[in-house]
């Protein structure tokens, strides 16, 4: 019986592990469609930058140009939307914001 009742113990610890487990995994999975747009928004933005380099590069521009003027323009598309909307809550802006941001992008800053 002592056995049993040990037994039980064990397995409800590794039942509780499990679903402690599920739930976590089920939250991320509710993060799949916005991390998919997040994705697919980049993608869009990729294959036009590197059309119109593809194009510069037919049209004889200098390699060296051409990537210098594509990492540009990828980096600008990239973070333009997210910059131009935190500009547009400085009056909501809080910790909470800066810090997720920082968060989301490594940056290395302290929130006060």
């Amino acid at each position: 019986m002592d056995k049993r009742k040990s037994a039980a113990k064990i397995a409800d610890k590794i039942i509780n592990e499990k679903l402690i487990d599920y739930q976590n995994w089920e939250k991320k999975r509710g993060l799949s469609p916005i991390i998919k747009s997040l994705r697919d928004n980049a993608e869009n933005i990729r294959t036009e930058v590197l059309a119109t380099a593809q194009k510069q590069l037919q049209n004889g521009n200098s390699v060296d140009t051409v990537l210098n003027e594509l990492s540009f323009k990828l980096m600008n598309k990239l973070l333009h939307a997210p910059t131009v909307n935190l500009c547009n809550i400085t009056d909501k802006l809080n910790t909470d914001v800066i810090a997720l941001v920082s968060y989301l992008y490594n940056l290395d800053m302290k929130v006060e």
